[in-house]
């Protein structure tokens, strides 16, 4: 089974792009991915990849990232200067991913930049740690918050801070039905 992207060497994979390396046991992108400089559009959600090479932040064309559950983002993650549109997919562990808004400071030209995140909440990530993912509040959210019954309190709901959030273009809230759908 195939658990690690085969290095990207080939002479017309430079010319790429787009690549979408989706529902996948894929674990590692190679440090190669650096070599399609003219990828603009990376999708990498439903993989098993928690952390990028460094050699990623030298994809300076790149203007789409959706991620899945990613620990941290690479080194010198400012050179994406292109980057337009981020998208968490899904994430348990905010607490992993509290450096990933500190990031966000370094984007060049907020005022283009969209991030669309869609958190779970439980019991080892309350509602109070949204205010981690919500440090540029002057960025363009698109936000999906599930398992909402898992709020019990008005008081634990007004930690998330969702007020401050200017510029949210879209906010979906979701509890769980008796039967276990979403809402």
């Amino acid at each position: 089974m195939l658990r690690t992207l085969c290095s990207v060497n080939c002479a017309y994979t430079t010319c790429l792009r787009v690549l979408i390396v989706v529902n996948s046991l894929v674990d590692e992108l190679p440090g190669s991915v650096s070599d399609l400089k003219l990828v603009h559009y990376l999708d990498i959600s439903n993989t098993e990849i928690l952390k990028f090479p460094d050699s990623i932040s030298e994809l300076y064309n790149l203007q789409t990232l959706r991620l899945y559950d990613l620990i941290e983002l690479p080194k010198n993650y400012e050179n994406l200067v292109s980057l337009k549109d981020l998208y968490i997919e899904r994430f348990e562990g905010f607490d992993r991913l509290s450096a990933v808004p500190l990031q966000f400071r370094k984007v060049i030209n907020p005022s283009s930049f969209k991030a669309c995140f869609k958190a779970y909440l439980h019991c080892k990530c309350p509602i109070e740690k949204l205010d981690t993912l919500l440090e540029r509040p002057d960025l363009c959210y698109h936000f999906s918050i599930y398992r909402l019954e898992n709020v019990d309190r008005y008081e634990e709901a007004t930690k998330a801070k969702l007020s401050i959030m200017s510029k949210t273009e879209c906010l979906r809230l979701h509890w769980k039905c008796e039967e276990g759908k979403q809402q």
